[in-house]
């Protein structure tokens, strides 16, 4: 009897642990700490697969912080239930002015490509204004 109790509490420990690792408290624990900014919404179908997009800003650095802004096309799979990342491109543009963003200002068309602008504060003093559309097939244009 001591057995068979001893080996319940240690199944109901690690089906505690098991579900605590898939909580979202963990996810978020579990988010690099260089992650600025996320941003989620929209939506995009290439036909086969529907998903969102997800705009993701990474800070780096201690004196000279910069920023990196990334495009991600995360899949709905239904029969999983769950969400599946496609691919992210890096918007270069902004990685190679070495700036920080902020002010970013998304339009989640609900059936449209991805739009948003975003102020860069680059450390040349500058300020600068860019707007972004990334499409279905994985691209962006930037002005």
């Amino acid at each position: 009897m001591c057995r068979t109790m001893a080996i319940l509490a240690m199944v109901c420990a690690l089906a505690s642990q098991a579900r605590a690792e898939n909580s979202p408290e963990a996810d978020a624990k579990a988010t690099p700490l260089g992650v600025h900014q996320v941003l989620t919404g929209g939506f995009w179908s290439d036909g086969k697969v529907d998903g969102r997009y997800r705009i993701v800003i990474i800070a780096g650095g201690f004196e000279h912080v910069s920023h990196r802004m990334f495009i991600q096309w995360i899949a709905i799979d239904p029969d999983e239930q769950e969400y599946k990342l496609v691919r992210t491109v890096a918007v270069t543009e902004v990685s190679d002015l070495s700036g920080v963003t902020s002010d970013l200002k998304p339009s989640f068309n609900p059936n449209g490509p991805l739009r948003f602008t975003f102020t860069l504060h680059g450390r040349d003093g500058k300020i600068r204004k860019r707007s972004v559309t990334a499409t279905t097939d994985g691209k962006y244009s930037i002005r």
